[in-house]
């Protein structure tokens, strides 16, 4: 088996050990039932679906009709496909819950942190997945162990705490019968989640950099203990 994908089997169980360790008082999980569970599992595709038969044919068209080609690609572009994952991902985790008969109706402040969290679950493991696929193919890395991807592992587990904060918030909009502007919320902190590997990926700032070294290493630590502060405090009700 490719290190990658023992790398995500390691990242789910660190990530599904500090997640029960950090909600074992909360009770959140004491109206779990069978319909959850049915939506974490559409939750585990909506990450393959959204990549493939959304923001790929997208991208395409925007290149299409903008006639970017690979050497020449303005700086607009880079915003565009900056807004990709926040826009489109978004929409697409709560989207069974607004078309499901089974879900759409069924929202309330009781089950808002566990449904989110749910989804925001199942969609991050899918990502996981669907990253490690990717990398499985790259000649780049064979060869390559797990503990060669612990910067993954690092990242992912982050990733999949994002996820469940900003599927809560679109849900907390669902409740509220705003679900427009708390969508919106999810997908600016999405972007702002997002700052650190934008900037890094496009080349903006100068990785040899101690200073930037030390913000892109710890920058999503931060962003991630922000929202788990976020996680306890709408489970509170406050």
């Amino acid at each position: 088996m490719h290190g990658i994908y023992f790398a995500t089997l390691i990242s789910i169980v660190i990530f599904t050990f500090v997640y029960l360790v950090l909600t074992k008082k909360t009770r959140l999980h004491k109206n779990f039932n069978i319909s959850i569970v049915i939506l974490f599992v559409i939750s585990l595709f909506e990450s393959y679906l959204a990549f493939h038969y959304i923001r790929i044919p997208l991208d395409d068209l925007i290149k299409y009709y903008a006639n970017i080609i690979h050497n020449k690609v303005p700086i607009w572009y880079y915003f565009v496909t900056f807004l990709y994952a926040p826009v489109i991902e978004e929409i697409v985790k709560v989207l069974p819950i607004l078309v499901l008969p089974l879900y759409k109706n069924n929202i309330t402040k009781k089950n808002i942190v566990l449904y989110g969290s749910m989804i925001g679950l199942g969609f991050g493991i899918g990502e996981m997945f669907l990253i490690s696929s990717f990398v499985a193919k790259d000649i780049a890395f064979i060869g390559y162990k797990w503990y060669h991807f612990y910067g993954y592992i690092y990242e992912r587990i982050i990733s999949c705490f994002c996820h469940q904060i900003f599927t809560i918030v679109a849900l907390i909009g669902i409740e509220k019968g705003n679900i427009i502007k708390y969508l919106f919320y999810a997908m600016v902190l999405h972007a702002i989640s997002n700052i650190s590997a934008f900037f890094y990926q496009y080349g903006f700032i100068n990785a040899n950099s101690n200073f930037v070294q030390f913000f892109l290493l710890f920058y999503p630590l931060i962003f991630v203990v922000a929202i788990v502060a976020t996680f306890f405090y709408v489970k509170r009700g406050k």
